[in-house]
């Protein structure tokens, strides 16, 4: 497959994932009719440029034009060379620039001040020293015009440019026609239930058609197969955990080849990549091994139906593919797919001997650690290092894209489904290939929700920001309660949005423990680090708390506003105290009624007032807001639907529904966030088993067909029955 490098993730190419239609539908299009999904993407690309590109300052014209050229396919300019532009702009040149940019700023502020003006400079956003001459500026917008128009092609769906490139105008002039939070919520609606649902109807018409040909057979699963060659059938895979070695080609509904072990069967582009790569053995054909049970449900079933050496033509549903959610840019969701296999040879599993019956010197293994040489920490993308004249690789997606290495089929599919149950892929390779793969998975601590839900209280707008992929962060977020999230996110990333937030006028506290976050924390108004976090974060930052507990957070930011109100109360009264106190003493009473302040008095009076000041403040060390309560930041309004005093309160209408079309906890979480934004509804979904339980809590009680309507429009293709 193509590996896009740079400028497709952060130009928001990255957002047209899961595409792939029948046909290009890429057209110049016209303003006269709107296109809501054109100048969704349009602005969800402009807005990625805003946020995460606001310091360059791009030659539009020149960008447009690329992304029209590229995505009709008339550009003069290879993407590939394209990209070896960005590359060398984005990972060398620009860097450097900002730092010199940065410097140059800090030393005017310095000299400025030195000379006694303190007045704020607001530098621009894009400074025109972050391109040495106005040649090179044209050349990287053009190319990046290039990338994005490239990758608009390659989605094949039905877009208009015109649209596109208005979007993307309106969002820089600030007048875009859709919010941001409206962007978001189309586009998950035409990738999760619009386009799946196109493509479930199309996938089932195409199948009935193959259904009706001569020699094919199906399964009771679904599965349509034809064996062409039997093979020898005492070899045959009998156990998921077989292994089987094959050559495989794979193909969508419209014969395009998505995937194949057999070089001539490649998609040209892929071709060239190989040769490329490995110009001395691109074309040896070797077969794949896997296990049956590291693929597709499809592969798992129809794999058992042909012996060694037999030849098998398979046709999957898309339940029994990647369903609804796809696999990345190359399969949509609801996709049905067509496989030619031949079975070349099939490992029977062998179920380990128990450790018991090992002999104690099988145990003791001689394993010394490899020397590891020109290590490098890769910023944001993971690390990298040579052992005995190899170099190794080990970190994100990204770092494989960025070096065009080859990933096998069995480790992007076990990558495909390790990712969409939430967990963080580290992979690990050479210069050429993907190894191995190892996957994490954040535990989010019961009190983080919490302190989330009293900073929203607290009228406070709640973002996540993270370099994980948008699979672990969208259900990191959902577990912690945080609505709005940003995900693949470098360390500039992360302060170039704090940045962006500041520009809008907001006061933004960042909240970090790692060194990714430092940058971000530096650039925020108020940096807040956790006690058990790196020490840069902490030196980095203007307060740190002692412990990891994200309810101190809310916590700090009520004492700093107690502590502020008190002092302006101390202020006032010590104010009004030596207005009134100060003129008596100096004697203004005296001509009137003859009164005179003794001095002691007056010692005692000003001695009071410091008294008076401290006792207020001590105040501060009892008051029940400090206490973390939610009594603190109740609201201060009646509950809606709060019981007379002499009726008996009555448990909430409670419901049981089954839920069908659920396969990992990614879809429990979409359901169960889909039913929970009903107003009086409080759901909860459990996957073993598919059960949803929802409680309405207000006067409305919703039908099945409403919660049904509801799960359609939110969630995608799930059925709730009673």
């Amino acid at each position: 497959m193509k590996k896009t490098i740079f400028a497709a993730a952060l130009a928001g190419a990255a957002m047209l994932v899961a595409c792939g239609g029948d046909k290009s539908g890429v057209t110049m299009g016209s303003l006269s009719e709107f296109d809501s999904l054109s100048y969704a993407l349009g602005a969800n690309i402009g807005l990625g440029m805003k946020y995460q590109l606001r310091d360059v300052p791009f030659d539009y014209k020149a960008l447009d034009k690329a992304l029209q050229e590229s995505a009709l396919g008339k550009s003069s300019l290879s993407h590939d060379d394209a990209i070896k532009q960005l590359q060398t702009y984005f990972m060398e040149k620009r860097p450097e620039r900002m730092q010199a940019i940065a410097k140059e700023r800090a030393k005017a502020d310095s000299i400025r001040l030195a000379g006694g003006d303190s007045t704020k400079v607001e530098y621009p956003d894009a400074d025109p020293s972050m391109f040495e001459s106005e040649e090179e500026r044209t050349e990287i917008s053009y190319a990046f015009g290039n990338d994005i128009g490239f990758n608009i092609k390659e989605s094949k769906l039905p877009i208009q440019l015109v649209w596109i490139s208005e979007a993307m105008q309106n969002v820089r002039d600030d007048n875009a026609k859709m919010t941001e939070e409206e962007v978001g919520r189309y586009l998950q609606y035409y990738f999760m239930v619009k386009r799946p649902a196109e493509n479930k109807a199309a996938s089932e018409q195409w199948l009935s058609e193959i259904e009706k040909k001569s020699g094919v057979q199906k399964t009771e699963s679904g599965l349509l197969y034809k064996v062409e060659k039997m093979g020898d059938e005492t070899v045959m895979p009998k156990d998921s955990r077989d292994v089987v070695k094959v050559q495989y080609t794979g193909r969508k509904r419209n014969g395009e080849v998505f995937d194949s072990s057999i070089f001539e069967n490649l998609p040209a582009e892929r071709q060239e990549m190989l040769k490329k790569r490995n110009p001395d053995s691109y074309d040896k054909n070797e077969p794949v091994e896997f296990a049956l049970n590291r693929v597709i449900p499809g592969w798992t079933e129809g794999m058992k139906l042909v012996g060694k050496g037999g030849k098998i033509h398979l046709w999957i549903p898309s339940d029994l593919a990647y369903g609804p959610r796809g696999m990345g840019r190359e399969i949509e969701g609801n996709e049905a797919l067509e496989f030619e296999v031949e079975l070349i040879d099939v490992k029977p599993y062998v179920a380990p001997a128990p450790v018991d019956s090992l002999k104690n010197d099988s145990l003791k293994m001689d394993v010394k650690p490899a020397a590891v040489s020109a290590f490098e920490s890769l910023t944001g993308r993971g690390v990298r290092g040579t052992v005995q004249g190899v170099t190794y690789y080990a970190g994100n997606r990204r770092l494989l894209d960025e070096r065009q290495i080859t990933i096998p089929v069995e480790l992007e599919t076990l990558a495909q489904h390790l990712t969409n149950e939430a967990q963080t892929v580290i992979w690990l390779a050479d210069d050429n290939r993907a190894l191995a793969l190892a996957a994490l998975a954040d535990r989010v601590k019961p009190t983080s929700a919490q302190a989330v839900n009293t900073l929203r209280r607290q009228g406070i707008d709640v973002w996540l920001l993270t370099g994980d992929n948008e699979a672990t962060a969208r259900q990191i977020a959902a577990q912690a309660g945080i609505e709005r999230f940003r995900a693949g996110m470098l360390p500039q990333d992360k302060a170039a949005f704090v940045q962006s937030l500041q520009q809008q006028g907001k006061t933004v506290a960042m909240v970090g423990d790692g060194i990714n976050d430092s940058a971000a924390l530096a650039q925020a108004d108020l940096s807040i680090a956790m006690g058990s976090g790196s020490d840069i974060a902490m030196d980095v930052a203007k307060m740190t708390l002692i412990t990891s507990d994200l309810n101190k957070v809310p916590e700090a930011l009520r004492l700093s506003h107690l502590t502020v109100r008190t002092i302006r109360q101390n202020l006032f009264w010590a104010f009004v105290y030596n207005l009134i106190g100060v003129p008596i003493a100096a004697g203004v009473l005296y001509p009137l009624c003859g009164f005179l302040l003794n001095p002691m008095i007056g010692g005692a009076a000003m001695a009071f007032s410091s008294v008076s000041v401290v006792t207020n403040s001590l105040r501060l060390a009892k008051r029940k807001e400090l206490r973390g309560t939610d009594e603190a930041v109740a609201p201060q309004t009646p509950p809606l639907h709060e019981p007379e005093n002499d009726q008996p309160q009555t448990a909430p209408a409670k419901l049981e529904l089954h839920v069908e079309g659920m396969m990992c906890n990614h879809c429990r979480m979409h359901v169960e966030q889909a039913l929970n934004r009903l107003e009086g509804v409080h759901a909860t979904v459990s996957l073993e088993p598919p059960v949803a339980t929802v409680e309405f809590t207000g006067n409305k009680i919703y039908s099945l067909e409403e919660l049904q309507a509801q799960v359609s429009h939110e969630a995608g293709d799930y059925t709730l029955k009673a």
